[in-house]
């Protein structure tokens, strides 16, 4: 992009009198420079004479010229006819541009001035016009104005995360650097994801690559690469997780040798709160080799499923009802806690986030290969529809552990339904949703879920939650019977009141079995 400037930023000329001016056009011949006597020329070669030098601030690629010559009236004559343009780069070496003749001035108010000496993109830090002669033999030579058409071809790349380095991918081009633009398009990741070249230049910076026996095998902290990172020296091969390599520097954890020095005590440099703060953030953001492969937040996998319980399922709408929500009887913390599930997340709310949503719902990563091993579970939100809400609104379950290069199967429990499990591996995060509900054969084993209207649910009656429907469920019914405006599991319908519509459900069901491979202990 070629952007033209008028430039006459600093002026030192060897006259009586003299003035030089940034204008819009060369109109103005009033405010000319006009030089009555000769002086010493800063270019030696020159001697003495007419000259007016322009000087930049820092060099400057200039392109072309255009000039008015002098233009008052009575004055055109005192013009400049035969010139010699110099320039210099850095301010005391000299380089003749070239001779050139200056056509004099009409005396008019429409003068529009002419193309003057071509540049074609040097780089000067000085220009020197001196004149040899005028127009009209006058002792004076004058100019109204001369505007320098800057070659500006800087190519400016985003620096978002303010690290200096620049996105490739968002540039902009113009003269001057732009405030939150950088000359290079280094940066892999401009939105503030870390990768190990980020990482690295911490440890090499703090003189901290080798430690406790250093690149041994058998000993020691290899910090030269990502992949002796990750070893650690096969002492600390758990530096990816927690805090430990954050503890190794400032508290000298224990990495294989008791009662060593915090690392920040003898290495040559010392992290600071700052470079901590980035080496957790990296930590935190899965400890990955490439910036691409940052999780903000934390790294989460999505996946997303719909299903129906029995129990709610209103065959006229095509949705379950949300009567516990509307009751304000579903809990804010996830009530899966207490046996059989025993489960320890720490899901809660504020407040329930949807008016949608139905119940609770636990779901369970397991592993593809033996179903019973419990890799990851998440409470969550079961909305009216079927599909699946995490706590903080976001549609889908948000799994912090799970390996995007792994495939799994999941497992659904209710507080009164039998628990199912997916009978495909599903790879996380999910592209679609598993629909549990289209088809009996989206479940594990035979008949795990079952046609209600035109949909497939979850059994209901299990209130146990142990994978049976059977007497021990319907005794836990019986001793709440008639219980009203309640949160229980015995209550398959989901209406806060526990009473023969519960036990109907749980009487048509009864003698059922759920997938052996999940039942919970």
């Amino acid at each position: 992009m070629n952007k033209l400037y008028t430039i006459i930023l600093s002026l030192t000329i060897g006259v009586l009198f003299a003035n030089a001016q940034c204008v819009d056009n060369g109109n103005y011949w009033n405010e000319s420079w006009v030089s009555c006597s000769t002086s010493t020329n800063p270019n030696p070669a020159r001697g003495v004479s007419h000259w007016i030098l322009y000087e930049f601030h820092e060099n400057q690629s200039i392109d072309t010229s255009y000039v008015w010559n002098a233009n008052r009236t009575g004055e055109s004559g005192w013009g400049a006819r035969d010139v010699v343009v110099d320039y210099s780069a850095d301010g005391t070496t000299w380089t003749e541009l070239g001779n050139y003749t200056f056509p004099q001035a009409p005396e008019t108010s429409s003068y529009q001035g002419f193309l003057g000496p071509i540049f074609g993109g040097v780089s000067v830090n000085k220009i020197l016009i001196t004149i040899l002669n005028n127009h009209d033999g006058n002792t004076c030579a004058s100019l109204a104005e001369v505007q320098f058409k800057i070659n500006c071809s800087n190519t400016w790349y985003e620096d978002a995360d303010n690290d200096g380095l620049g996105n490739q991918m968002v540039m902009i081009e113009q003269c001057e650097q732009p405030v939150g633009y950088v000359s290079n398009s280094d940066d892999r990741c401009d939105n503030g994801a870390l990768g190990w070249e980020d990482v690295m230049t911490l440890f090499v910076d703090n003189g901290c690559t080798g430690c406790h026996g250093g690149a041994s095998p058998t000993m020691g902290l290899d910090l030269t690469s990502y992949a002796s990172y990750v070893a650690g020296g096969n002492q600390c091969n758990d530096l990816t997780l927690g805090t430990k390599i954050v503890d190794i520097i400032t508290m000298g954890a224990s990495c294989g040798t008791d009662n060593v020095p915090a690392m920040n005590g003898y290495v040559g440099g010392a992290f600071d709160a700052t470079e901590l703060q980035i080496l957790q953030d990296w930590i935190n953001g899965g400890a990955p080799e490439l910036c691409e492969d940052y999780c903000f937040g934390g790294c989460t996998a999505n996946v997303q499923f719909k299903l129906f319980l029995e129990g709610p399922y209103d065959a006229g709408t095509g949705e379950m009802v949300t009567t516990l929500n509307s009751s304000n009887l579903i809990p804010l913390t996830q009530p899966f806690s207490t046996a059989p599930y025993n489960y320890l997340g720490s899901e809660s709310v504020l407040a329930i986030p949807s008016a949608d949503i139905v119940d609770w719902i636990l779901v369970q990563a397991r592993d593809k290969d033996n179903f019973s091993t419990v890799i990851e579970s998440r409470a969550c939100f079961l909305l009216k529809d079927g599909t699946l809400m995490d706590i903080d609104g976001t549609t889908g379950v948000n799994f912090s552990t799970l390996d995007s290069s792994v495939r799994y199967r999941f497992a659904f429990y209710h507080k009164s339904h039998l628990g199912v499990l997916t009978s495909s591996d599903v790879d996380v995060p999910t592209t679609s949703i598993y629909d549990m509900t289209s088809s009996q054969t989206m479940a594990e084993g035979v008949q795990q879920t079952k046609l209600v209207s035109s949909v497939y649910a979850l059994y209901g009656g299990d209130y146990d939650n142990n994978g049976i429907i059977n007497n021990q469920d319907f005794n836990l019914w019986k001793l709440n019977a008639a219980t009203i405006n309640a949160y229980m599991f015995w209550d398959v319908d989901a209406n806060g009141v526990s009473n023969n519509q519960d036990f109907n459900a749980w009487n048509i069901n009864r003698s059922k079995v759920g997938d052996l491979s999940i039942q919970l202990p």
